[in-house]
């Protein structure tokens, strides 16, 4: 039960109660995270922006206001600087996907080494070939995961059991470390033939937090983060980067766990509280969630808002830009 001392601003809102109720914002904290709830006068609860979701309000049929329009006005009401609680103090940034265009290099990475170690198996046992889905396959077992833990998960959805192998291993070796070290040359490959572009919106939200006095730091699993951040011309915007090789040297486990983040608060002087996580995986809000973090952003740049929601995000927009506003 919620215990909790409750703060209460009423406002009128014809975007939402136009059954002519007054609505009422509440905040509460509770386990070191803030919960914005719109309620009506009648009690009932319209809209819950700890949880990401809507909730029933007996005057459904006169709401009009879809639950991003509410979650909008919340923010505009209790929101500190750059759309996030007042108490937060930092900001814990994925990398690709969120700050640089590179999710969609990954994937194209892992798509071609896993396919053919598929086609190759295929062959040799006589079963189909069933290829690498490089958006289902990718956003269900790799995106977010730390690169040796996404061939773990991937091979075991599809019932396959290899050596493990070591870092050393030539990319030619069929283990776990061989099949991954083989992505690692090709995304590299990808990168210096491609180049690297980040997002503008991102650009501008990373550059507002530092002028806004936040720490700033990048969360990511792969090992090439500091050539990434280098390529995109963005290194200098953060303080802090924990990336593949520290969380190797630290041992620290990959997303959904939310070590590398709990890692980057510690790195920032924060308490996880006082830190919000912006990610586009649903590992890495599912981090933000178990880490105890003051606020999740996710991220949706493929469609998959709610899911994000689900997973443990308290609010989803499809470019950081939209919390300039």
């Amino acid at each position: 039960m919620e215990n909790d001392v409750v703060t209460t601003r009423e406002h009128t809102s014809p975007r939402v109660d136009r059954c002519g109720c007054k609505s009422a914002l509440r905040t509460r904290r509770k386990g070191g995270r803030q919960r914005l709830r719109l309620h009506c006068a009648d009690g009932t609860l319209t809209s819950d922006a700890g949880t990401g979701r809507g909730a029933t309000h007996r005057h459904r049929r006169h709401l009009t206001a879809s639950w991003c329009d509410t979650n909008k006005l919340m923010r505009s009401i209790e929101s500190g600087r750059l759309g996030l609680p007042r108490t937060i103090r930092a900001c814990l940034f994925d990398l690709d996907g969120v700050l640089t265009r590179t999710a969609r290099v990954h994937a194209t990475a892992w798509k071609e080494m896993f396919d053919a170690f598929l086609r190759d198996r295929a062959a040799q046992t006589e079963e189909p070939f069933v290829p690498f889905d490089p958006v289902a396959d990718y956003g269900e077992y790799i995106d977010g995961k730390l690169r040796y833990d996404g061939v773990r998960s991937f091979l075991t959805s599809r019932g396959i059991e290899l050596p493990e192998g070591a870092a050393t291993d030539p990319p030619d070796a069929t283990t776990v470390h061989g099949l991954g070290n083989q992505k690692n040359e090709l995304v590299l490959s990808l990168i210096r033939t491609r180049g690297v572009d980040a997002y503008d919106g991102s650009v501008r939200y990373v550059r507002a937090a530092g002028d806004a006095g936040l720490g700033r730091a990048v969360v990511s699993a792969s090992a090439n983060t500091r050539d990434v951040l280098e390529a995109a011309g963005i290194a200098d915007l953060f303080e802090v980067r924990i990336d593949g090789i520290v969380a190797a040297e630290q041992h620290l486990r990959g997303k959904p766990a939310p070590d590398t983040f709990l890692a980057a608060a510690k790195a920032l002087e924060v308490d996880a509280s006082e830190a919000a996580v912006f990610e586009d995986a649903l590992a890495g809000v599912a981090a933000g969630q178990a880490g105890g973090f003051g606020f999740v952003v996710g991220v949706d740049r493929v469609g998959h808002a709610e899911a994000l929601r689900e997973h443990g995000a308290d609010v989803v927009v499809q470019d950081l830009a939209e919390l300039l506003e």
